[in-house]
């Protein structure tokens, strides 16, 4: 769902399998490098300092590299989680933070940001979880809200945002889809489709 200047996604995901905390992981990945000035590179670097602190341990952001991506676990992006036996009906923002199925000491989600206390633990399989990642953006100007505003259009090259979901032991994506815009599809059919 997107209501400018933030985008929230609901997953609902019900386990076949035990998968632990660390494996499930929400972010995105590109298929070109990012496009950095000088001063730009700093302005990224202070956003992937505060990614780092907002998304806790677990947090894996490559920005230099020819593939730049950014990875946390999907329990540390998620502003709410809710685990129930039985698939949530109207799940959406209104969603109630409710891990007592799993964690009946009703710890808060911040805990499992921490690397200690995910450590060796799993979904439960055959229980639906019900995850909220919200971000702030202005989708107009294509900017994302890293403790300051980053036009993102040029960073990214042009590229979209994905979002994803994606079991790092298999490498399968669970979700992956792209955020565009008119200007932005503008300005990637210029800089990588050639006519």
């Amino acid at each position: 769902m997107i209501q400018n200047p933030s985008v929230s996604l609901n997953g609902l995901i019900k386990f076949a399998s035990a998968v632990t905390m660390d494996d499930l992981v929400y972010g995105s990945e590109f298929k070109a490098p990012l496009d950095l000035s000088a001063a730009t590179k700093k302005v990224l670097d202070a956003a992937v300092a505060a990614c780092k602190r907002v998304l806790g341990s677990g947090a894996e952001v490559d920005a230099s590299g020819g593939t730049p991506s950014v990875w946390a676990p999907l329990i540390n992006a998620a502003m709410r989680v809710q685990v129930s036996k039985e698939a949530p009906a109207g799940a959406g923002l209104a969603i109630a933070h409710d891990m007592f199925l799993y964690d009946t000491t009703r710890k808060p989600l911040s805990f499992y940001r921490r690397a200690a206390n995910r450590a060796g633990k799993s979904f439960t399989p055959g229980d639906w979880w019900t995850f909220v990642v919200e971000e702030k953006h202005n989708l107009s100007l294509y900017q994302l809200w890293f403790a300051k505003w980053l036009n993102l259009q040029s960073i990214l090259a042009d590229q979209p945002i994905q979002y994803a979901v994606k079991d790092k032991a298999s490498s399968e994506y669970v979700l992956s889809m792209d955020l565009w815009t008119a200007s932005l599809a503008k300005g990637y059919a210029a800089r990588y489709c050639s006519v």
